[in-house]
Parts: C-alpha cells; sequence; structure tokens
C-alpha cells in the first residue's frame, strides 16, 4: 500500500502490519502439509519485475520505486 501511495510508511502501520501479516504461520501450514516452496518465486508473468524486496530495508525499496516513476 506504501509503494503505491495508498498510506504513509510510519513506524505504528508497520508495526499493525506485523501484527497481522504472518508468515509464520503461513510457512508451518505448508510445512505440515508437506509442502515445499522454492527458495525464490518463479516470475513468469512478470507481475513482480521491479528491485528486490528487502524487508530490513523497506524506505530504500520505496526510494527504488520513486525513482522508476519520475523517469
Amino acid at each position: 500500500m506504501v509503494r503505491w501511495r495508498q498510506a504513509p510508511l510510519t513506524v505504528e502501520l508497520l508495526t499493525a502490519a506485523k501484527a497481522v501479516v504472518r508468515p509464520d504461520l503461513f510457512d508451518a501450514m505448508l510445512d505440515a502439509e508437506g509442502v515445499t516452496c522454492p527458495a525464490a518465486p518463479a516470475d513468469v508473468s512478470g507481475a513482480f519485475t521491479g528491485p528486490a524486496f528487502d524487508a530490513s530495508d523497506i524506505a530504500g525499496y520505496l526510494a527504488c520505486w520513486d525513482s522508476k516513476r519520475s523517469r
């Protein structure tokens, strides 16, 4: 939502997002079902082109998109 300027990047909203988005639960469900995922997703449709996402540097990731928009 921040990438598309639908919400600002704030500590409060990031904390709220981390409280409800639970990849650990998703991973546990996959493990319970015996499903293994590839280390990197295949992007055959081109839907996720752009800079790689780094959760430890969200502002840097967003800055990459801002530079792409200004072209």
